[in-house]
């Protein structure tokens, strides 16, 4: 019946065409996180690694030519659940992005439907702090539990044997009784995210290789990406089986998709994010519909048309709805259909959001590929399929049309809403473990003339450095981190994040190495002085070095050195000032920093605390009263019912009794 339906919209070209049948199916879409396309058997990796997906793609369509919006994983995701551009739905990047509340989520749109909709992601990129929650009736994330420096890569994600577990569990609640929906109960919408293709590779066993082949970092980088593929898809078959044990499967409706690819060296970049080559930018996309014929569509295609191509099949109406993708239900009909005229847009700010460079921005029409940043390539992917000729020439005519093609979007680009995620230190420490940078002091508006900004293909080494040196961290602790820092920054002295980093790993090695951190603190805020972590980090120098001078005033105290304590006790003075100071300069950058709304609270608290001490209640009062309000914006600033939450809110009832109690002049109590 839909291929029936499928059809008549394809030949309707002057009527309305009529709605596909309703017909209630299950729906599981299935992201695969850093899953390179051509590493999949299904398209064309041989010897394959991947039977189960390979097994699943031959009974689908299978999208051959599909991109992404950004080789990123937050906003890719965006993307996909949306229909719409990055620079529609506002999320560019991973850290200080949440989908606005305005944006209309798939889920959403199914739960309208009447659909029962679940989640179940791997990875704290995605967490519900990020907004991609909506419309899910239970949305299942990591928990937030990484807390320094220094601690294993993988503690922020959950491996692909759980993310299966949690999917058949919400089956089973979903399904007691198995079987396709039967109109008494709901059909299903489930989302599965899964992290394991990611950096660090780590697969549960090592892959078969020669001596040799295991010398070479190149090849053994590829071999475990490839064993960790072959066991994510081992997980995979056992999920199926899974819903096939419980009659699902037969009707259940699949979509599998990659938010990304991986470069894995094969182009300037080791991992993705940075540049929008097709390693990164081409991804894997296969729909399993049981009422579609197996096929491949050659038909260029992104991740935006997911959305409204899904809901076309399912029989729902999406005329109200508005997507920046196209519903793909007429090429699926009649593959022989006229491509549609449209320049596929791509982008990453990932480089200006993190170091201040150059953003990179592009598009795809056909096999051709237009980029621009600081510099402008044109490639014929056709011709051209490791996209190794710049064709670029000034004035030439195809690549002129291109270029007006992505000012034109960039000057049409109106965002939805600007949604902010305020991100804890050890929320950012943990998208650090993942992989991702977390920003400098650089906001999301770039100057009129950005392709003046530092090119990012001459920075590429600096940031594959740091890299570098982060994931020594997991392997050999902080002082290896600490050698491979101080060696990056004797390459690369100008870069702000290379010292800020120095210094939060100098931080983590303890009070011996405070006198480096605040080195490399004042290193990065001297390059940019907007740099709220960086400002924070000094704070938590004058912080170690506050309760030094504490200490040494006691002992001074105990042993009778009258003239030590006084000069620790004005040392100690001098510490408050610098640690206040530069907890306002944090603020200042980013008003909701919750770190530092949290510290700069609780020292004005001690301050006010010490004044009462001294009977000084006038010098007491105004300290307390600005700590009532930081902690109003730091219940702001932190998810509601947090530990946070619930203790700046304890906080600010005990300080409001006591404010009450100096304003009518009754003694304070504590």
């Amino acid at each position: 019946m839909l291929i029936a339906a499928l059809a008549l919209v394809a030949a309707q070209e002057t009527a309305p065409a009529a709605p596909p049948p309703r017909i209630r199916r299950d729906v599981l879409v299935l992201t695969l996180d850093t899953t390179r396309r051509d590493y999949l058997g299904c398209y064309g990796r041989e010897p394959s690694r991947t039977l189960v997906l390979d097994y699943l793609a031959a009974r689908s369509v299978v999208f051959a030519d599909a991109i992404t919006t950004v080789p990123v994983t937050l906003p890719a995701h965006a993307s996909l659940f949306t229909g719409l551009y990055p620079t529609t739905h506002g999320v560019r990047y991973n850290s200080g992005f949440r989908l606005p509340d305005e944006a209309r989520t798939l889920a959403e749109m199914l739960r309208d439907a009447g659909y029962a909709t679940r989640a179940e992601v791997a990875a704290f990129v995605l967490d519900p702090l990020f907004g991609l929650a909506q419309g899910f009736d239970r949305y299942r994330a990591p928990p937030r539990e990484l807390s320094k420096p220094g601690q294993p890569a993988k503690e922020g994600e959950l491996p692909a044997a759980t993310i299966v577990d949690r999917v058949l569990q919400d089956v089973d609640e979903l399904v007691p009784g198995g079987g396709p929906p039967d109109g008494v109960r709901k059909p299903f919408f489930v989302w599965a995210h899964f992290y394991d293709p990611h950096l660090p590779y780590a697969p549960k066993r090592p892959p078969q290789l020669t001596p040799e082949q295991a010398a070479d970092p190149v090849v053994l980088q590829k071999a475990l990406y490839e064993q960790e593929l072959a066991e994510l898809d081992t997980e995979l078959g056992r999920l199926f089986r899974g819903l096939a044990d419980k009659k699902v499967m037969d009707q259940l409706v699949v979509v599998i998709a990659a938010d990304h690819g991986e470069s894995l060296g094969d182009s300037i970049e080791q991992a993705h994010g940075f540049f929008l080559f097709d390693t990164t930018v081409k991804v894997p996309l296969i729909l399993r519909h049981p009422a579609l014929p197996p096929q491949q569509v050659d038909l260029p295609v992104s991740l935006i048309d997911v959305a409204p191509t899904l809901l076309t099949t399912l029989g729902i109406d999406h005329g109200a709805e508005t997507f920046d993708g196209i519903d793909l239900v007429p090429w699926l009909a009649d593959p022989g259909l006229a491509p549609p005229e449209r320049a596929l847009q791509i982008e990453t700010l990932y480089a200006w959001l993190n170091f201040g460079w150059a953003p990179q921005f592009g598009c795809c029409q056909g096999p051709l590929k237009y980029l621009r940043s600081t510099r402008e390539e044109l490639y014929d992917r056709a011709a051209d399929p490791t996209e190794s000729v710049n064709l670029f020439v000034p004035g030439e005519a195809r690549a002129q049309g291109l270029a007006r093609r992505v000012a034109d979007h960039l000057a049409q680009a109106r965002p939805l809403a600007r949604a902010t995620a305020t991100l804890s230190e050890a929320e950012k420490r943990q998208l650090e473990a993942l992989g991702y940078a977390t920003g400098g002091g650089t906001g999301v508006e770039l100057p009129d003339d950005w392709t003046q900004l530092p090119d990012p293909y001459l920075k590429i080494a600096a940031y594959e450095q740091m890299n570098a040196a982060l994931a020594a961290a997991a392997q050999q602790g902080v002082e290896a981190t600490l050698v491979a820092l101080r060696a990056a920054i004797a390459a690369d002295p100008a870069s702000a994040p290379l010292h800020e980093q120095l210094g939060l790993f100098a931080l983590a090695g303890g009070p011996t190495h405070v006198a480096e951190a605040a080195g490399a603190f004042d290193a990065a805020l001297k390059i940019d002085g907007e740099r709220a972590r960086s400002w924070f980090g000094r704070a938590q120098c004058s912080q170690v070095e506050l309760l030094q001078a504490r200490q040494r005033a006691q002992a001074a105290r105990q042993g009778g050195d009258v003239a030590a304590v006084r000069s620790h006790v004005e040392a100690e003075r001098a510490h408050v000032e610098r640690l206040e100071a530069a907890l306002r300069r944090a603020l200042d950058c980013d008003p909701a920093y919750p770190d530092a709304l949290s510290l700069l609270a609780r020292l004005l608290v001690q301050e006010g605390e010490r004044a009462l001490q001294r009977k000084e209640p006038a010098a007491a009062l105004p300290r307390l009263r600005e700590a009532q309000g930081l902690f109003a914006r730091l219940q702001e600033a932190v998810p509601p019912n947090s530990v946070e939450w619930t203790e700046a809110a304890t906080k600010r009832i005990q300080l409001e009794r006591v404010v009450k109690q100096l304003e009518t002049g009754a003694p304070a109590g504590g």
